[in-house]
């Protein structure tokens, strides 16, 4: 396919250059180099799901299990080394991803740079070493390739490699929005700049892949007819693949979901902020249909003129960034200051707090010395208490004293009783005998033995009123004996009262003099706190002072 473009407009020319479409050819080494496949495209067009696509066509995309994110599960199937020394040179030109002089255009001959240099032969040992592992179909994708394509020319023709531009396309609208919101902590960028970087990105996609004419992959036909789309790019590579188009379609069907899509510019939802954008995607659209197209003067006149009129404003931007952060900084001090002065504001109003909990002390302390009093009161009270107790318990001991004086001479009046009746029994056998020897004094015998047998129950008597009154001292006894041990009960608790109250009062002063001495360690400390506080606040009042007059 043949473009022609107007032959007056320099500018056109360096937009749109006169290209021949290639044809197909097979990854094989022939005579004018070895064919490789890249795949470019602005970031969030789908080219991390085009790489997956040529990895399962037969395109080795990888050097190892891709990275996968929350806004890419499927992963970006990238090569890290390629990924890594691009990062370096995009840093290393002053342009790195996210920074607003990335966006435009570099100046002329940039890949030239001798501070490059290195970075350059690196990337060269890297890929050829890569092309010498693997003899299959072999490519990489990573989307800072569009912005590095003239370094990758002068590499290209060092190793006689044919490269196979695969271009990725998608809404501007979808892609710039989606950017932003890739990572917006890491690397904040705003719509309107990730819109003038995929102008960038395409811009020189078209104006750098020089004779290879690319192979353009719109995204949304993923979603309409992703069949056709991988069958089509199979043949333009020469990819076969081996099984049927109903597993192809469901190998697809794996990979393409509504699902993951997120911003859709259809109808009024997503519109471009920049009208250029639009004409530009429309423009490339149409290119990839194979008509005879040509891109206008106009169209090619207005973006290097958009994109030339933003270069100043990059780089202005790139010059004011350090300065912002700069002010920033200084902001975060200022606040920093205020911080600390609002927290010794608040030392100061936590030390008079303190002050008024020392008040407050001193009246818990008053009220201890008063239940000081109260408690010596209370014990004075047990003692005397006590002392009246130990003379009840005195006469208690003087009463069972008597008791037991009385149950003696008891014990002794029984024994004598005892004695009689032995004495009496004795005399009535005596009696009897006297009876049993003779009649005569039988009468008398019966009266003397009528006698004694009347003062034998007189004794008997006397010794039953004796076991009574024994009986009733015996209850008097143990009643003596209930009243001495409860009295003893009633002692030992007396006792055990005092001795607690002895303790509680030891106790009571030795926390008391505890409470004394902690409460004038704590007034020490802070009025040590308070001198310190209010000479960290003078200086702090001193150097904000002189950061404002500053």
């Amino acid at each position: 396919m043949t473009r022609t473009i107007n032959e007056g407009s320099q500018i056109v020319a360096d937009v749109v250059q006169t290209r021949s479409v290639q044809l197909r050819s097979s990854f094989r080494h022939a005579a004018q180099g070895r064919e490789i496949v890249l795949v470019l495209g602005m970031h969030r067009s789908g080219t991390s799901l085009l790489s997956n696509i040529l990895h399962l066509l037969g395109v080795d995309m990888i050097d190892q299990p891709t990275l996968v994110s929350k806004k890419n599960k499927t992963g970006f199937w990238e090569r890290q080394e390629f990924v890594a020394i691009q990062d370096e040179i995009l840093a290393t030109l002053g342009v790195p991803i996210g920074s607003p002089a990335h966006a435009v255009p570099m100046k002329p001959g940039w890949w030239r740079a001798v501070e490059i240099r290195d970075l350059k032969k690196r990337l060269r040992d890297l890929l050829a070493e890569k092309l010498a592992e693997v003899r299959r179909p072999w490519g990489f994708k990573d989307p800072r390739t569009c912005r590095l394509l003239p370094l990758w020319g002068e590499i290209f023709e060092e190793l006689d490699v044919i490269p196979r531009f695969v271009w990725a396309v998608r809404h501007p609208a979808e892609a710039s929005l989606s950017m932003t919101q890739k990572n917006p902590r890491a690397r904040p960028i705003p719509v309107t700049q990730s819109e003038v970087m995929w102008l960038t990105y395409n811009y020189d996609i078209l104006r750098y892949t020089g004779q290879h004419w690319p192979i353009i992959v719109p995204y949304d036909q993923w979603f309409e007819d992703s069949l056709s789309l991988a069958k089509d790019l199979a043949h333009e590579l020469d990819l076969i693949w081996q099984g049927s188009d109903h597993e192809l379609e469901a190998v697809l069907g794996g990979l393409i979901s509504t699902a993951q899509r997120h911003h859709w510019a259809s109808g009024d939802k997503l519109r471009c902020a920049i009208g250029l954008s639009e004409q530009f995607y429309r423009s490339i659209l149409t290119l990839r249909r194979g008509q005879e197209t040509q891109v206008s003067d106009a169209l090619a006149v207005s973006m290097h003129s958009l994109l030339s009129a933003l270069q100043p404003f990059a780089i202005e931007a790139c010059e004011v960034k350090p300065l912002k952060e700069e002010n920033k900084r200084l902001s975060k001090e200022v606040k920093h200051l205020s911080a600390n002065l609002y927290e010794s504001q608040s030392r100061v109003a936590g030390l008079h707090d303190n002050i008024q909990k020392l008040r407050e002390t001193g009246a818990v302390v008053e009220a201890a010395e008063r239940r000081i009093a109260e408690l010596e009161s209370n014990l004075e009270a047990a003692l005397r208490e006590r002392a009246a107790l130990h003379e009840k318990h005195q006469m208690a001991s003087r009463k069972l004293d008597g008791f037991r004086a009385q149950l003696a001479s008891m014990t002794s009046l029984g024994e004598e009783l005892k004695k009689n009746v032995s004495a009496l029994i004795a005399e009535r056998d005596n009696i009897q005998t006297a009876l049993a020897s003779g009649t005569t004094a039988r009468h008398q015998l019966e009266k003397e033995l009528a006698e004694a047998l009347a003062k034998l129950a007189d004794f008997e008597k006397k010794i039953m009123v004796a076991v009574t009154e024994k009986e009733a001292l015996e209850e008097d006894i143990l009643s003596a004996r209930a009243e001495r041990d409860s009295l003893r009960t009633e002692l030992a608790s007396l006792r055990g009262s005092s001795k607690d109250a002895e303790e509680a009062q030891g106790q009571a002063a030795d926390r008391f003099a505890a409470d004394i001495s902690r409460l004038k360690t704590e007034a020490a400390g802070l009025r040590n706190a308070l001198r310190s506080e209010r000479e960290k606040l003078a200086d702090a009042l001193w150097a904000a002072k002189k950061s404002s007059a500053g």
